[in-house]
């Protein structure tokens, strides 16, 4: 078998006198259909060195597919009709021999509606995969198409839809009703609204905003808009650049009750409870809307590592709330009131676990751990808005504004896979560009906070950076973070108090903080009262019955002043500071 790293390594190397053109065909044979066929055709292949290298996503945000969903294997063929022979070294990766003639037709099947594989639901965030109900689906491209690695592409896409159903999506359409991806990350990473969806657009000279919504919820779309029409501009002032010229707004409702959301390449998906209406629906929007397609522009550039989640997440959710202030969508009261409880977080729980914003941003704890989810969007905020401050004081007149431009519009950043040379940044580099705006000391300091086992000292720090801060000690409420069955422990949550306390998978808790247990929610309840500053637990381990102490630190509430943030508005999108 041929090493798929040469292979690769063929691939980035050879000559491109023009892009290759691809075209796809994805094919629902009638509405509500559970099957999707795809077809792949390439008229004029290249000679190569080696084989043409063809890839699947394995997955699109926290979930991961241990194969490719596929209800028929994929089956290459010449332009002649000829059998081809088509490896797959690996999961979701194959190998296709270029054929004599250079055509070469690939065709393969997948279902329509992926929301219930366990692997999705076992994440929790299935309102971000592909569905498919009676009169209208969702489609995404990482989990249809087979994706050529390496060349430069100019794909088209073919939609054969039954008949009355329509397709929107981001992507350029010609008169024939192809479909044009802009990019390779848009063929390989976008969202496709098929069938009978309530639509609405906004448009002006920088770019076109397309929203659906389920028929049930066409009440959804004008208010939407109205957020729309107001975010969207805001936020590409912040970028400095425009994204894409389109996108594509799916608002969908979920039946969990919370809010979600997720931004691919040019396409983003928001979920809301069903029952939403007025004010709370116009606030779930706004903080959806704000936060989703602030992350859009991280997508055009590149994918932050996950050392680099909190700063990922937890900075693009500072700008959803400045921004959602400064367009007084929110009061400043609200902003420093979120502060307030980012502050909390941070600091409640850097003192009942192991971990760091860093550590908490592993895609396996990020992905199971609701407390590494909390640490890493709450201390991300926090560690944002102190950076704010810092770049402030150093530098009269500029703010975070100016070091995320310096930061995402580097032209060193960009996708190998389809950019030979280009990489995403790592935190040296985060590092090495804040210091341009607050001197390498502030910098590393900075940094550090992000790697620091103990609890930081948030309310001096921020008064040193000119933010009036205050904090009240309370009884603690901590959090087991294990999981039960009935009083026994079947899963540890990594970095979490369960872990510092001692306790193991198989162990049965008798005792909590003092009083007997018998039941899950008994040992939760009982976990919030800590017995005189300490969580106490009596417990049988393989025949023995084991006592495990741990001091718990009071609960810390901030208080932050609003007067100081009212002067975060808006910095102009100058120039950057020149690049390393």
């Amino acid at each position: 078998m041929i090493p798929i790293q040469l292979v690769l390594a063929s691939l980035l190397a050879a000559p491109q006198a023009a892009p290759l053109e691809v075209n796809y065909r994805v094919q629902l044979a009638e509405p509500g259909a559970a099957r999707l066929e795809l077809t792949l055709d390439i008229d004029d292949l290249p000679y190569y060195s080696g084989p043409l290298m063809l890839a699947m996503g394995r997955g699109f945000s926290l979930a991961r597919l241990e194969g490719p969903a596929l209800l028929r294997q994929p089956q290459a063929k010449s332009g002649a009709g000829e059998d081809l022979r088509l490896m797959s070294p690996r999961p979701f990766v194959w190998l296709a021999v270029r054929p004599e003639d250079g055509q070469l037709n690939v065709t393969w099947s997948v279902p329509s509606n992926l929301r219930g594989r366990s692997e999705v639901l076992a994440v929790g965030d299935s309102y971000e995969w592909p569905f498919m109900a009676k009169d209208h689906g969702l489609l995404h491209t990482a989990s249809l198409l087979m994706i050529p690695v390496g060349p430069k592409l100019r794909p088209r896409v073919e939609i054969d839809l039954p008949e009355g159903w329509q397709v929107a999506s981001s992507w350029p359409r010609d008169d024939e009703g192809f479909l044009w991806p802009p990019s390779r990350a848009a063929l390989g990473n976008d969202y496709l609204a098929i069938g009978n969806w309530s639509r609405r657009e906004f448009r002006n000279e920088r770019i076109t905003v397309t929203v659906v919504a389920p028929v049930e919820h066409e009440d959804w779309l004008e208010p939407a808009l109205g957020v729309i029409e107001r975010l969207v501009p805001a936020e590409l002032e912040v970028f400095g650049v425009t994204p894409a010229a389109s996108f594509l707004f799916v608002l969908e409702s979920t039946p969990a009750g919370d809010l979600a959301g997720s931004a691919k390449s040019t396409s983003l998906v928001l979920a809301m409870p069903a029952g939403l209406k007025g004010g709370a629906l116009t606030d779930s929007l706004t903080r959806l809307v704000a936060h989703e397609f602030f992350h859009t522009w991280e997508q055009s550039r590149f994918a932050s590592p996950p050392e680099l989640r909190w700063f990922q997440e937890g900075f693009c959710d500072y700008y959803a709330y400045l921004i959602s202030a400064r367009l007084e969508l929110l009061s400043w009261t609200d902003f420093t009131s979120r502060l307030a409880d980012c502050l909390e977080l941070w600091t409640s729980i850097s003192a009942t676990s192991e971990m760091t914003l860093e550590s908490a941003g592993n895609l396996e704890l990020f992905s199971t751990s609701r407390r590494a989810r909390d640490l890493v969007y709450g201390g991300g905020m926090a560690l944002a808005a102190l950076t704010d401050r810092r770049i402030r004081a150093a530098q009269p007149g500029a703010s975070l504004d100016e070091f995320m431009r310096a930061l995402y519009n580097n032209p060193r950043w960009g996708d190998p896979r389809s950019n030979p040379g280009k990489r995403s940044p790592t935190p040296d580099d985060f590092e090495a560009t804040l210091a341009r705006f607050v001197g390498a000391e502030s910098a590393a300091e900075l940094l550090a906070l992000s790697r620091m086992r103990e609890t930081p000292k948030l309310v001096q720090l921020f008064r040193d950076a000119g933010a009036d801060i205050a904090s009240e000690e309370h009884a603690a409420k901590p959090h087991l973070d294990a999981t039960l069955k009935g009083t026994t422990v079947t899963k540890i949550e990594q970095g979490g108090l369960a872990q510092k306390l001692g306790l193991l998978v198989g162990d049965e808790l008798l005792v909590v903080n003092g009083s007997p247990c018998d039941s899950r929610e008994q040992i939760e309840r009982l976990t919030l009262q800590p017995s005189e500053g300490r969580m106490q637990c009596s417990l049988k381990r393989g025949g023995q019955t084991l006592e495990l102490t741990l001091e718990i630190a009071k609960r810390v509430i901030f208080l932050v002043d609003p007067r100081p943030w009212k002067q975060h508005q808006a910095s102009p999108a100058a120039q950057p500071p020149a690049q390393d």
